[in-house]
């Protein structure tokens, strides 16, 4: 991150420091270049190493070879775990209780991860080398016997949202209006 007289470049743009105007506020301003700790120089954006010192660079990839270790911090993670909530608590009714919420995360979770592991015996199979189980294919199966029991603790059969009799939304109404 370079910084001149209170003017910060970033990767999308260049955002003057102090001022407010409609056009800044409507322009997105997303996060800093690369910079080197150890030398303080600025890199492009997406690099992996410096090109000054040739240090690695925060945020660096380089050492990622499989990705295991990410799990569900990544955005397109993040992304099916919020659209799988939103979808389970649709089929349970929209109805449910701080616990039920907290379940149906939970079972949320649990579908990308046997997902993610499903994607990963998909490319290295079932077996290792020597002919044993991969872990992989133990963690699948235990997820999806997790995955199981929090279906059947929340319900598996859909749940239509409680009917409202006309004359409670009618009160509801008059009540809301003299408010």
């Amino acid at each position: 991150m370079s910084s001149t007289r209170g003017v910060t470049e970033t990767r999308v743009g260049v955002e003057a420091a102090g001022t407010a105007s409609a056009d800044a506020a409507a322009t997105p301003i997303a996060e800093p270049l690369p910079h080197c700790d150890h030398c303080k120089w600025v890199a492009a954006a997406g690099a992996q190493r410096c090109p000054k010192c040739g240090r690695a660079l925060p945020g660096n990839s380089m050492s990622v070879t499989h990705g295991g270790r990410r799990g569900l911090n990544t955005p397109a993670a993040f992304d099916a775990v919020a659209a799988k909530r939103a979808e389970l608590a649709a089929h349970l009714g929209n109805d449910l209780s701080p616990i039920q919420m907290d379940l149906v995360l939970d079972y949320c979770r649990l579908d990308v991860l046997i997902e993610t592991v499903s994607a990963n015996i998909a490319a290295a199979g079932i077996f290792s080398a020597k002919g044993s189980t991969r872990a992989a294919t133990r963690m699948f199966l235990v997820l999806t016997d997790r995955r199981l029991r929090l279906a059947q603790t929340l319900g598996i059969e859909r749940r239509a949202p409680r009917p409202v009799h006309p004359l409670d939304a009618v009160q509801r109404a008059v009540e809301e209006a003299n408010r």
